[in-house]
């Protein structure tokens, strides 16, 4: 048997779901399950941890099996400016509000684009910032500063 697979993209995504839903099926063990009529606080994230389980084994399996892409170069300036952009909500949210947390944060994740475009950013970044404070302030009703904290 051919080990080609072990530089298939599928292979990878597969196991790295696998790895996922291991992560969190063991971080919720000590949660009670209880039964589909009367479920505990583990049930959901169990249960949704065992799906992700098998979507990437049958991923993985794709991978084995079929013929899969190889993994090419990794491209580094998407996963820093994603990331970049994460790191930056978690910090900014408490001092800039929502809406200028969200509106940057929009153009950081943008500027990960090989040609970004900067009407069609701002663009986005606007309605996302509206969408956020519509629904998870007005909607949700989730106690988030709006504004910056002055």
């Amino acid at each position: 048997m051919s080990t080609r697979f072990l530089r298939g993209q599928d292979f990878w995504c597969g196991l790295l779901l696998i790895a996922i839903a291991i992560f969190f099926l063991y971080g919720g063990k000590d949660l009670a399950a209880g039964s589909l009529l009367r479920m505990g606080p583990g049930y959901a994230p169990s249960i949704l941890a065992m799906l992700i389980a098998g979507i990437g084994a049958a991923i993985c399996l794709k991978g084995v099996l079929g013929k899969d892409e190889l993994v090419g170069s990794i491209k580094l300036r998407p996963i820093i400016f994603v990331l970049g952009a994460m790191a930056f909500f978690a910090f900014a949210l408490q001092w800039l509000g929502l809406i200028a947390t969200t509106f940057i944060v929009v153009l950081i994740a943008c500027a990960a684009m090989e040609r970004p475009r900067v009407l069609e950013m701002l663009a986005l970044a606007l309605a996302i910032s509206v969408a956020s404070a519509a629904l998870f302030v007005f909607g949700l009703r989730l106690i988030i500063p709006l504004w910056p904290s002055l």
